[in-house]
């Protein structure tokens, strides 16, 4: 499942894990951003701002069509487990701070899972029972925290490190559920790295590219495969003369 811009227009599309019978999923002229796949593949809920503010839509695979999940003051971000049917997303307060929110897949009331101030939203482990995503701390410091999904306790939290590929958009669990991958420079180019959470143990290198960045990744339910969008950003250097 991925957003792609055929047309001047970010749509949901499908293939199959070798890349093959691709087919566009969703029809209605709106950005689709930052798709999720929820309920064991049946919907995909995404991100839209056709409206004005962010909100959540959840787009059913078999039937096409798109409903509203949430209508705060601004809500991106989506993450689904791969057991367990809920959504959990970064929600906007009235104050200007965003925190983590849960809900049914269905839609209905939100509850609100810490009173930590998230800067993106969460990434949640495949076994449905933790969550990870960057916050505010109270000497104003941001930590990677690690929080159950049930009860919303902190379990565990660490730095960020230095060196960090900023140019990537996701993080995510490893099949094993002990560590969190990134994108991470230390190696002179973007590579993921595993960073252990709940054993001890040294980040360790997961790929090995000599060049290119990565946008973003994500493994295969059954955590044998591995898909990726990475590639090079082309850029050029303009001379502005006569300005005032």
């Amino acid at each position: 499942m991925y957003a792609a811009n055929p047309a001047q227009n970010i749509a949901l599309f499908m293939m199959d894990a070798d890349g093959g019978n691709a087919r566009q999923l969703s029809f209605d002229q709106i950005p689709h951003s930052a798709p999720e796949t929820c309920e064991r593949g049946r919907s995909v809920v995404y991100s839209t701002n056709f409206e004005g503010p962010w909100h959540l839509w959840k787009l059913d695979v078999q039937s096409g069509v798109s409903t509203k999940l949430t209508n705060g003051l601004g809500e991106i971000d989506a993450s689904c487990p791969q057991i367990g049917d809920f959504v959990m997303y970064k929600g906007q307060e009235s104050d200007g701070t965003a925190h983590i929110w849960k809900m049914a897949p269905s839609g209905g009331s939100p509850v609100k899972v810490s009173d930590l101030m998230a800067l993106t939203g969460p990434v949640i482990s495949v076994d449905g029972r933790h969550l990870a995503f960057p916050a505010v701390q109270k000497d104003g410091t941001v930590k990677i925290v690690i929080l159950s999904a049930e009860a919303g306790a902190q379990e565990a939290r660490f730095d960020i490190p230095p060196t960090l590929d900023t140019a990537s958009h996701t993080v995510s669990w490893t099949p094993d559920g002990r560590s969190i991958a990134i994108s991470d420079r230390r190696s002179g180019v973007p590579n993921l790295w595993a960073l252990p959470i709940f054993v001890n143990g040294k980040p360790e290198q997961l790929t090995h590219f000599t060049s290119g960045t990565i946008w973003n990744f994500r493994w295969s339910p059954n955590g044998k495969k591995l898909a990726m969008a990475r590639g090079s950003n082309a850029s050029d250097v303009v001379l502005l003369t006569n300005t005032r």
